[in-house]
């Protein structure tokens, strides 16, 4: 499965597009919201699916241009994964405090509950950009080695 994942990391990312669509099509009369210091964001969660999705999607691109550069596998592996999961929970994050206040009956205005979210949504935003920088090492890396092998 890994080697699968090293050899052909744009599939695996293109798979993740219409699992965050269909999360996010779900939720067409909500909005995600979130407080960044004195700034407050109001995004429409087909916004959040589009955004992501094209994201995704520049990245499966770059990762299709370099197919037949030799990258680092091990590299490769852990951004796609990160890539995949993080975007997931990312998506899956904007939209819990709605679903959980609605079932569990937890107030999704308690402070405390909005600033765990947000904590958790910082923390695998952070380790998002961690694996965007191993991407752009790993990125450049493939193409220096192709070229001095020529």
């Amino acid at each position: 499965m890994l080697r699968s994942i090293a050899n052909k990391p744009h599939w695996f990312l293109l798979l993740l597009i219409p699992v965050i669509l269909l999360l996010v099509l779900t939720k067409t009369g909500s909005t995600v919201d979130v407080q960044l210091h004195d700034t407050y964001l109001v995004i429409a969660p087909l916004h959040l699916g589009l955004f992501l999705s094209s994201f995704i999607c520049g990245l499966s691109g770059c990762y299709w241009l370099v197919r037949k550069k030799k990258l680092i596998n091990w590299i490769t592996v852990t951004h796609v994964i990160a890539t995949g999961i993080g975007f997931f929970i990312i998506t899956v994050l904007a939209l819990t405090p709605e679903v959980q206040s609605s079932l569990s009956g937890v107030n999704y205005f308690s402070s405390d509950y909005y600033q765990t979210i947000l904590v958790a949504l910082s923390l695998v935003i952070l380790i998002g950009l961690f694996s965007q920088v191993m991407f752009v090492a790993n990125f450049t890396i493939g193409v220096i080695r192709s070229k001095s092998k020529q």
